[in-house]
């Protein structure tokens, strides 16, 4: 993630994990096939 999204990452309602991004930088593509997100019950 980038500053930005660092910065906002930090203020997530659930733990926040080594992988978490936020979906809006999600690029879908092909190479995505088979991905598992994970999402919190709130946020």
């Amino acid at each position: 993630p980038g500053l930005d999204e660092d910065d906002m990452l930090e203020f997530t309602a659930c733990e926040r994990k080594p992988n978490s991004r936020l979906s809006c930088q999600i690029r879908i593509d092909q190479d995505l096939d088979g991905l598992v997100l994970n999402l919190p019950e709130s946020q």
